[in-house]
């Protein structure tokens, strides 16, 4: 089955943002959104985030703390 994503740009601004606040270690949020089937097509609708700016993972981790 087809999927369409359309990402607004405040949330694609904060995922380029995010990920570049230092490259060589992991990061991590949480995107928003609704998704509606229309004609056979899932189209997935992401309106915002959510991401600590401070909470910096490993080289191959990243953990959410409660």
């Amino acid at each position: 089955m087809k999927s369409t994503i359309i990402i607004e740009k405040k949330v694609a601004d904060a995922i380029i943002y995010h990920s570049e606040l230092n490259p060589q270690l992991e990061c991590g949020g949480f995107l928003y959104g609704i998704v509606k089937l229309i004609n056979d097509t899932y189209h997935f609708y992401i309106t915002d985030y959510y991401y600590e700016p401070n909470i910096i993972g490993t080289e191959n981790n990243f953990v959410f703390e409660p």
